[in-house]
């Protein structure tokens, strides 16, 4: 599947996909990637990379697997369970797949690990911060696309994420993508 990756730039929106749509979100994640980065002392350009690249593997499963496509029944590519929905159907997500390419495009680790842990930043020994920047910064890009706001937005917060990193809500929410075209 990953070698299927060069192909990329012929890559087609079908039918349930939005393609400017996800290049929008992926732009906006790698935003608010750069900026929670800063405020927890990381890389802000590995953050920015790995916010744009974070979801070009669910590109390469819509191109390589008709079973990838066909979730969009259960849940849209933008969704916050879509990851889910991945790993229980195909056994890995589009972060996993994208880490994959990270590797293959002889990027450095610490951003093969931020995206392979994108989802579960707690679940190895120890915190990856990078994996934890990704596991939020994908929260608020969904987060505001979806157009959630209040009560939605604190209980599918990722308090825990949040905390290790010395970060709160309202800190993350203060990370909103600045439109540089409109300054």
């Amino acid at each position: 599947m990953v070698a299927s990756s060069t192909s990329l730039a012929g890559f087609h929106s079908d039918a349930g996909f939005d393609l400017g749509k996800f290049w929008l979100y992926s732009l906006d994640c790698a935003k608010v990637a750069r900026s929670l980065a800063d405020l927890v002392r990381q890389n802000h350009q590995a953050a920015f990379t790995c916010g744009l690249l974070h979801g070009v593997g669910e590109l390469v499963m819509r191109a390589a697997m008709s079973e990838a496509v066909a979730l969009d029944a259960e849940a849209q590519p933008f969704e916050f369970k879509r990851w889910r929905c991945e790993r229980r159907a195909l056994g890995f997500c589009y972060t996993e797949v994208s880490a994959g390419l990270t590797r293959q495009w002889h990027l450095p680790k610490t951003m093969h690990d931020a995206l392979l842990f994108a989802h579960a930043p707690l679940a190895g020994d120890a915190l990856e911060p990078l994996a934890g920047v990704m596991h939020l910064a994908v929260w608020r890009t969904r987060a505001r696309h979806a157009g959630m706001t209040g009560n939605a937005m604190t209980v599918t917060f990722p308090s825990l994420v949040a905390e290790v990193l010395g970060l709160d809500i309202d800190m993350v929410l203060q990370q909103d993508p600045i439109d540089w075209s409109a300054q």
